[in-house]
């Protein structure tokens, strides 16, 4: 039976994010720590792996999915992407150093690094890591954070996001919004989303309100899925 081999990723990047990274991914699964000047990454599910590729691989979904909350809870869009890892013996000998990795500020909304630190209360497990835990073990989370990119998503992407937590049917039937506002909300991602053959409502939503409307529908869902404490009627 192979041992289990403590895999590391060093992040490269701006400290100022990977900082506030580091705040909201304190604890397992997924950790970003600071060590000495270096940021570095650390998971528990990392440690069955043998295989650099592998190891590089599962990195990369698990940075995904880190970096897909902070964008759910806070509107703050970060990319980061892993280069190389290396491991460490049970001396302490260290083996494959040389990691690098992008770490980027995409988009940062006027108090996003207020409402992030925020998601820390004191020394609780944070909500993220919470719903990233339940990641590993529930496809349409991981499938979920998946989808999320480093960019303003369009309507097409609001869209999609919308129909991967239910559509309008289920979403009203949970409380998540009034059927007003949800209709509201279709009518005028679906102008957008075809243009042709389809009508603005009279009061159509700007994206900006969508794009909070949707981040708030998205982290209710991933909050039900994950067991946490539900707020309002209805659990996904």
């Amino acid at each position: 039976m192979a041992v289990p081999r403590q895999w590391i990723v060093r992040l490269l990047g701006s400290d100022d994010v990977l900082g506030r990274l580091s705040q909201a991914f304190s604890v397992a699964p997924v950790q970003i720590l600071l060590d000495g000047r270096d940021y570095r990454l650390e998971a528990t599910e990392l440690g069955e792996l043998s295989s650099p590729r592998d190891v590089m691989n599962a990195a990369n979904r698990l940075l995904d999915r880190a970096t897909a909350l902070p964008y759910v809870y806070t509107g703050i869009a970060a990319h980061v992407e892993a280069g190389s890892a290396y491991w460490i013996d049970g001396s302490g000998g260290e083996h494959g150093i040389g990691c690098s990795v992008r770490g980027t500020l995409c988009r940062l909304e006027s108090d996003a690094m207020a409402k992030l630190t925020a998601l820390i209360p004191g020394s609780e497990r944070p909500k993220v890591a919470v719903v990233l835990s339940s990641a590993a073990k529930d496809p349409s989370v991981a499938k979920l954070l998946s989808t999320f990119t480093d960019h303003e998503p369009s309507w097409a992407e609001l869209f999609v996001w919308l129909e991967m937590i239910g559509g309008k049917s289920v979403l009203r039937d949970r409380g998540y919004a009034s059927r007003a506002e949800l209709e509201r909300l279709f009518q005028t991602a679906n102008y957008y989303r075809h243009g042709k053959g389809e009508s603005l409502p009279p009061v159509p939503v700007p994206i900006v309100q969508a794009r909070g409307m949707v981040r708030q529908f998205v982290s209710r869902w991933l909050e039900g899925r994950a067991g946490v404490a539900q707020r309002g009627a209805g659990t996904p």
